[in-house]
C-alpha cells in the first residue's frame, strides 16, 4: 500500500499544489523516489509426461542378436518451457521394447512436438527403418496448474513432411529386415568307372546318378540337375553334372548321391 500526500495552498486566491509525497509504510514511511509500482508474481504447477514406448521388430532370422539405438529430439527450441530427460537415446538388443526414455517436464502451456528416430547402423544383412515418429503434446494452464490435454503419435517416412504422417497407435515400432547374403556350392563331379578284368563289356550303356536331400532335411535346397547320365566310363562336373546348390539360410544340409540301378 502506498500513501500519497498532497499539499494544496491558496496562493492569493488561486489554489496550487505546493508538494506531493509518496510513502510506503512497510518501508518505514520513507519517501519513494520511484513511480508507484505493484509487482505481482505468478507460479504454476508443472506437469510431466512419458514419451511413447519404443519397440524393435525384426523380420528374418539373424544368427545373433544385435543392438539397435533410438533417439528423440525436439522439433524446435523449447529451452525455457520444457526440461528434457537426461538422456535422449535408448537401445535394445534384438527384438523387443527398449528401456523407457525419462519423463519430459513442461513448464508452460502450449503445443509441443518431438521426433523419434532409429539411428542407422552398419550391421551386415540388416536394412534399417528410416521412419520418423512424431510425438505431439498439448499442455493447458488450468488455474495455474498445468495438465496434459492431448497426446498423439504419428508416423511418416524419413523424406516426407509432417503433413503426410499417419496415426501410429501408442508405440513407436521400428522394423528391420535381416537377410543374409546367399552362398552357393558346386556339387563334386560324378565319375563312372569299371573294374579291370578279362571280361569284355558290351557296348557302352547309359548310367544314371541322382542326388536327394536326406530325411533329416527334406526341404533342403537342391541343384538345378538332380539326375546325371554318363555314357560308359567317364565323368561329369559343373553344369554338366549336378551343378550348384544355392543357400539362403544358415544350417547343416545332408544329401545322398547314388547310382540308379536300372538292371543294365
Amino acid at each position: 500500500v502506498y500513501t500519497l500526500t498532497i499539499e494544496v495552498e491558496d496562493q492569493g486566491g488561486s489554489l496550487a499544489v505546493a508538494s506531493s509525497q509518496v510513502t510506503k509504510p512497510d518501508e518505514g514511511g520513507q519517501p519513494e523516489a520511484s513511480p508507484i509500482v505493484f509487482t505481482n508474481s505468478y507460479s504454476i504447477t508443472e506437469v510431466t509426461e512419458a514419451p511413447p514406448e519404443i519397440t524393435k521388430a525384426i523380420t528374418g532370422t539373424p544368427p545373433t542378436n544385435k543392438t539397435f539405438t533410438f533417439a528423440m529430439e525436439s522439433a524446435k527450441d523449447y529451452t525455457s518451457k520444457v526440461t528434457l530427460p537426461g538422456s535422449l537415446s535408448t537401445s535394445v538388443t534384438g527384438a523387443g521394447s527398449a528401456p523407457a526414455l525419462g519423463d519430459v517436464t513442461f513448464h508452460a502451456a502450449g503445443s509441443y512436438k518431438f521426433y523419434i528416430k532409429e539411428n542407422a547402423g552398419t550391421e551386415n544383412g540388416y536394412s534399417y527403418d528410416d521412419a520418423v515418429y512424431i510425438w505431439e503434446v498439448e499442455v493447458e494452464d488450468q488455474a495455474s496448474v498445468l495438465s496434459i490435454s492431448k497426446t498423439s503419435l504419428k508416423k511418416r517416412a524419413a523424406a516426407a513432411d509432417d503433413d503426410t504422417a499417419t496415426a501410429a497407435g501408442e508405440k513407436a515400432v521400428f522394423t528391420n529386415t535381416y537377410e543374409a547374403t546367399g552362398s552357393s556350392y558346386t556339387v563334386p563331379a560324378v565319375t563312372k568307372g569299371f573294374t579291370s578284368g578279362s571280361a569284355v563289356r558290351p557296348s557302352d550303356k547309359d548310367f544314371k546318378f541322382r542326388i536327394a536331400a536326406t530325411s533329416s532335411n527334406p526341404l533342403a535346397p537342391m541343384p538345378a540337375n538332380t539326375e546325371v547320365t554318363i555314357n560308359g566310363a567317364g565323368s561329369k562336373s559343373g553344369d554338366q553334372g549336378f551343378g550348384t546348390i544355392s543357400f539362403s539360410d544358415a544350417g547343416t544340409y545332408v544329401y545322398e548321391i547314388r547310382e540308379v540301378n536300372e538292371n543294365i
